[in-house]
């Protein structure tokens, strides 16, 4: 009977684990800009902590044939959106977000803090479906929540955090790494 229940468990294990497939946040392969600048879909990728599906991230770029340092340095144009998969409460995003700009924030830090802080501050309770987009440009970034609340950041550097977190050394996980990237296993 032990060995039966044993078996069961892994099983609904299993089954919770199985990977959920894409939600084609941005069905289409291109994105058009404002300023008549095409972007490409480089992939998306999807964030669990244990069997839960957090968010989903998709990411264009102007050349999506780029590799991670090449995305993180270019000054070119690059969007990303993020969409919750589930009911966040504005605390835990906070702690996310915190952790990845220390696990992710290479020099100066101490500088982009107070970028960080009105990011943090922006931040609300997001319900399942909520989306945060992030455009970067040469000379700032622009992040927009719920599509009604818009910060903006001059310089790159708070930019490339946010894609260092998702494709340099420090991703949420190294599939969420490659998903993005577009690689094959």
């Amino acid at each position: 009977m032990f060995f039966l229940s044993s078996i069961l468990l892994l099983f609904s294990f299993s089954v919770l684990a199985r990977p959920r497939p894409l939600t084609n946040l941005d069905k289409g392969e291109e994105l058009q800009m404002a300023g008549q600048k095409t972007l490409f879909r480089k992939g998306s990728a999807i964030h669990r902590r244990f069997v839960f599906d957090i968010y989903e991230l998709t990411l264009y770029l102007q050349h999506p044939n780029y590799g991670p340092e090449e995305i993180i340095s270019s000054c070119e144009t690059k969007f990303a959106r993020l969409k919750f998969l589930r009911d966040l409460k504005a605390g835990d995003i906070r702690d996310g977000f915190e952790q990845s700009f220390r696990e992710n924030c290479l020099s100066h830090c101490e500088n982009l803090s107070p970028q960080l802080k009105v990011f943090l501050e922006s931040i609300h309770d997001m319900s399942e479906g909520s989306v945060i987009e992030f455009s970067f440009h040469t000379d700032k970034t622009v992040i927009s929540m719920l599509a009604k609340n818009t910060v903006t950041f001059p310089g790159i550097e708070f930019g490339k955090i946010f894609l260092r977190s998702w494709v340099g050394s420090a991703p949420p996980s190294e599939r969420f790494r490659r998903d993005l990237l577009g690689i094959c296993r």
